[in-house]
């Protein structure tokens, strides 16, 4: 979720003493520990790790089979980079960007893994936007199973609902690339009241389900020509999920990437409402494990190609990840002039792109290079420039190193 998480939740605080909403499923004091626990900065670390603890869940459960990795841990041995004129090294920067649990691959073996402040590989970590990605993959899934037609369909003929909403005319690609035209808080302003009220009414309250809110919202521009991001989007194409798969979004996750992957842990999905009528929120709250994020980075980066046999339609990874139109140019669409953005994944010019979630989240993929780095942060808000500035010369460091650990190479 791009935005700042104290700054948001207690905005909410305020707005449940002011009006005295109440929840339809909710005894106050319950209401009082989700946003507290959101919104206090003393529980960052809490929140990383425990907050499905707080909200109902559906199980995304695994199967019999665990996909191990093969391990190179001398691989980095040696590596440095270099950040603000200063040589760093990777458990510097496990300390000085608030790291809890990261994970390098290359070419399949993990190279390294490290875990901080009690984190263990057995934690599930909370995820806020990284989710989005899984969620463009499980609109590639239901593709391939012939469930939806293609990319360039209207949502509308999917999603009823949305004939007389503004969403009408939308199409599954603009969504995914968030440029359906729909209003949704305005970052260059730090506005968050569209996000404060389907938040509040969804994830919080549990009075609407979420897509019943998501497609509330009104146009302010023409489909597929400018991008805003929009937390709430990405329900509407969960819902398009479940409604074409016929099945909820975890089960889905359960049968086209927990089990096939292998994955070594259940995961766990935040829903809008307690029982079978509970939709998993699509833009947040997914808990996994960093080994099983992993896994998915893994699979993704080879091209949706899983131990030899292509699970993903045969070049969906290429599209999602690779920016084509100008509205979504590298430079114009996130504080981080590197990045662009596909088909809910984030881009870069040279290539590699990215999961990525608030505080310090993030899988980032260099297919070329077969690298993979997996991690989860406990930072104080949303967004640290230095810190995402860090990140991406520790990426560079990593990149240069293969590069000359391949020149190297005899051959």
């Amino acid at each position: 979720m791009k935005f700042t998480i104290q700054v948001l939740f207690a905005a909410i605080l305020g707005a449940l003493s002011v009006i005295g909403v109440t929840a339809r499923y909710l005894p106050p004091y319950d209401i009082i520990a989700r946003v507290e626990a959101l919104s206090d900065p003393e529980k960052v670390l809490w929140t990383a790790t425990r907050v499905g603890e707080l909200f109902p869940t559906r199980i995304v459960a695994r199967g019999d089979r665990t996909f191990r990795f093969n391990k190179d841990p001398d691989f980095l041995s040696g590596f440095e980079y270099t950040f603000e004129g200063q040589t760093q090294t990777i458990e510097n920067m496990m300390r000085d960007m608030e790291t809890l649990g990261l994970i390098v691959i290359h070419k399949g073996a993990v190279v390294y893994e490290s875990y901080a402040a009690g984190i263990s590989p057995h934690n599930h970590f909370t995820s806020y936007s990284l989710v989005k990605s899984f969620v463009s993959t499980l609109i590639a899934f239901a593709i391939e199973d012939g469930a939806i037609s293609s990319v360039d369909d209207r949502l509308d003929a999917y999603l009823p609902k949305l004939v007389n909403s503004d969403y009408a005319g939308v199409t599954i690609q603009q969504a995914l690339q968030m440029s359906s035209g729909i209003r949704f808080d305005n970052p260059a302003t730090g506005e968050a009241e569209d996000t404060i009220s389907w938040v509040l009414n969804t994830v919080i309250l549990n009075n609407k389900s979420a897509f019943e809110a998501a497609h509330a919202f009104s146009r302010a521009s023409s489909p597929g020509t400018v991008f805003n991001y929009n937390t709430a989007e990405t329900q509407i194409l969960l819902e398009l999920l479940s409604r074409t798969t016929k099945m909820h979004a975890a089960d889905y996750m359960s049968a086209k990437i927990w089990q096939p992957l292998g994955m070594k842990h259940d995961a766990f999905w935040v829903i809008d409402r307690p029982g079978s009528r509970g939709r998993e929120i699509g833009g947040a709250f997914f808990n996994a494990t960093l080994g099983d994020w992993a896994r998915f980075g893994l699979f993704i980066s080879q091209g949706g190609n899983w131990e030899g046999k292509q699970l993903l339609p045969q070049n969906w990874v290429a599209s999602a990840t690779t920016t084509t139109d100008e509205h979504l140019a590298h430079g114009k669409v996130d504080k981080n002039w590197r990045k662009g953005y596909g088909w809910h994944w984030w881009t870069f010019a040279d290539g590699s792109f990215q999961a990525d979630g608030s505080r310090g989240q993030s899988i980032f993929i260099d297919p070329s290079r077969e690298l993979v780095v997996v991690r989860s942060s406990a930072w104080p808000t949303d967004w640290v420039e230095v810190y995402d500035n860090q990140t991406h010369e520790f990426y560079d460091g990593l990149m240069e190193f293969i590069d000359a650990k391949v020149s190297e190479a005899p051959e």
